[in-house]
Formats: structure tokens, sequence, C-alpha cells
């Protein structure tokens, strides 16, 4: 991503926080959970995460076991295996 369009897009994200907290102090719940995604979604486009990993890191975070010490979540080999497909 273009370092510009990075900086613009931090300013939007920068913008939902302010948001963020107005719609929360108002009790608008469904509101603020539509901001939270819409900042998760940016924050994700800005440093180049990929929906399957963010699934895969939802997905350890979730799970039912607690996670090993020496569990990893191999993203840079997920990126890679992506990136080959396109």
């Amino acid at each position: 991503m273009r370092k510009d369009v990075a900086a613009r897009l931090n300013e939007v994200v920068k913008s939902l926080e302010c948001d963020l907290e107005v719609t929360a102090a108002c009790g608008r719940q469904v509101a603020t959970k539509l901001l939270q995604m819409a900042r998760l979604d940016l924050l994700c486009e800005i440093h180049g995460i990929s929906d399957t990993e963010l699934q895969a890191f939802a997905d350890e975070l979730g799970a039912k076991q607690p996670a090993r010490k020496d569990s990893v979540i191999y993203l840079a080999e997920r990126r890679r295996a992506r990136d080959s497909r396109c």
C-alpha cells in the first residue's frame, strides 16, 4: 500500500476512534459495533492482513483449550501461499 494512502486511512481510523467513544457514551451499541468493524477493516487493509490471517488469529484466540506457549500462527506462510495463488 502506498504511504500516502496508508496515511489517509490512518486519519480515518483516528476519526473512527473518536466516533467510537461518542457512540459508546451514548449507548448506541449497534453503531459502536459497526464503527469497530469499519476500524478493524481499515487497519487490516493498512497492514496487509488478509481475511484468512485474521480468521486464523481469531480462531486461535477463541480456541476452547488455552494455546500452548510454543503455539505459533504462521501468518507469513499463509500470506506467501495466498500470494502464490494470485
